[in-house]
């Protein structure tokens, strides 16, 4: 079995033992303890800075920079990326608003320092963040020649997803679980766009 295809049912697996963890007493107890943790810890200056911080997984951010990408790969004849990038953004989103729904979870019972509306489980700003992010940076590192430079670019677009993640729960619109499902569903995703990119050009392995 190829890795990439491995790896996207890795992440599938993961899915689903957050999906049944969620369902257990002592992990909904841990997510109630962390979530009064983290929002005991709330000041001023970190509320605004991780205000800044989910910005970068709202829908206008997502369309700006998909936007972006499209005008730069239409320019470059490049259909195949433009087409992607866009199915990337879409198909996380369809995926997770069905999860919403078959899901039902409500969001934590704090104060929300955000608007968020819907179901909780699983986050869709880390799902489309993963997939989107995650496939624009797969594309960038398709051009860099140099070791290192990929290791510094997957360790900064790794801790910024972290902090976006993050940013859900101490705002206080998402458990901790709920983070964690929408990376697993936002890296199966990803995998799913890499492993279509693979095999339109003729190089799935």
């Amino acid at each position: 079995m190829k890795q990439t295809m491995i790896t996207s049912v890795l992440f599938v697996l993961l899915f689903l033992g957050m999906a049944i963890g969620i369902q257990f007493a002592t992990v909904q107890q841990f997510d109630s303890n962390m979530m009064n943790t983290i929002t005991d810890w709330r000041e001023d200056q970190w509320t605004t800075f991780f205000q800044v911080i989910t910005k970068a997984g709202s829908t206008v951010i997502f369309a700006v920079i998909a936007l972006l990408f499209s005008i730069y790969f239409a320019f470059k004849r490049n259909w195949m990326d433009l087409f992607l990038i866009f199915i990337s953004v879409l198909g996380a989103w369809g995926i997770n608003s069905l999860l919403k729904v078959l899901f039902t979870r409500t969001r934590p019972d704090v104060v929300h320092l955000v608007e968020a509306d819907g179901y909780s489980f699983p986050s869709s700003t880390t799902t489309i963040s993963l997939a989107f992010y995650g496939f624009l940076v797969y594309l960038l590192l398709l051009t860099v020649q140099k070791g290192s430079w990929k290791t510094v670019i997957l360790i900064l677009t790794g801790i910024f997803l972290v902090f976006v993640g993050f940013s859900r729960v101490y705002l206080g619109v998402h458990f901790p679980t709920d983070i964690l499902a929408g990376y697993f569903v936002g890296g199966f995703w990803l995998s799913v766009c890499v492993m279509i990119r693979k095999r339109m050009i003729g190089s799935f392995d």
